[in-house]
């Protein structure tokens, strides 16, 4: 686990936002990575898991280290629309 919480956070810092999929990352679970964001991320940031662009079902986390829309912090309990 501390590994993959480390190239979580590698990435977004390189970014200041990041979008990690399933399909990069298949031993990514929902759960795993809302307890990495968590342990990682400050308070005043925003995470989310959301479906990818079109009707594919697939989806994508989106991490990043300020607030999201309207000021959301913390990881969002739903999975939102593409470019939500």
């Amino acid at each position: 686990m501390r590994n993959k919480l480390v190239r979580m956070r590698a990435v977004v810092q390189d970014q200041k936002t990041s979008r990690l999929s399933p399909s990069s990352n298949p031993w990514l679970s929902r759960d795993a990575v809302i307890k990495c964001f968590k342990q990682a991320f400050p308070n005043k940031s925003y995470g989310e898991q959301e479906y990818n662009k079109g009707d594919s079902g697939q989806y994508q986390y989106h991490l990043q280290y300020t607030p999201g829309l309207g000021g959301a912090t913390g990881f969002s309990p739903y999975i939102h629309a593409h470019g939500h």
